[in-house]
């Protein structure tokens, strides 16, 4: 074997260790969080929708808006876990539906910008969550 082969397994083999390595350090941390009861970010996320989820529990499409930059990661990371937590409701963006979910990261959003959209608040259920109707039906 040449020395560059035995570099070269050297390094991959150091990759695959150091792999293990943190994997197992990340697992362990989870371990330790569920033997303290700490829920996990899907469930914290999940408790902020579960009124509105029972409120919806007839509709089977919504829309969804948000004050998330539209071309942003969390803006994609908010609607997919979203629409997890809301499942089987599926979620359109944008307000053309009946009613519209709100989801917002202040927690006091500018509900003047969706009144011009003939938008009103159905109901605020608190923290960055709101039900908006359509009025022009």
């Amino acid at each position: 074997m040449t020395s560059k082969h035995i570099k070269t397994i050297f390094l991959y083999t150091a990759i695959i260790l150091l792999s293990f390595h943190y994997n197992f350090k990340a697992l362990q941390k989870g371990i330790q969080r569920f033997k303290r009861g700490e829920p996990d970010q899907i469930t914290i996320y999940e408790k902020r929708f579960l009124a509105l989820k029972a409120t919806l529990e007839n509709h089977s499409i919504v829309g969804y808006v948000s004050d998330y930059d539209d071309n942003s990661d969390e803006n994609g990371i908010a609607f997919s876990m979203t629409q997890y937590v809301l499942a089987p409701i599926l979620l359109v963006r944008g307000t053309k539906r009946d009613f519209i979910i709100g989801n917002f990261q202040n927690a006091k959003p500018n509900i003047k910008a969706f009144e011009k959209e003939n938008l009103s608040v159905c109901k605020n259920f608190g923290n960055g969550v709101i039900l908006f109707e359509r009025m022009d039906n």
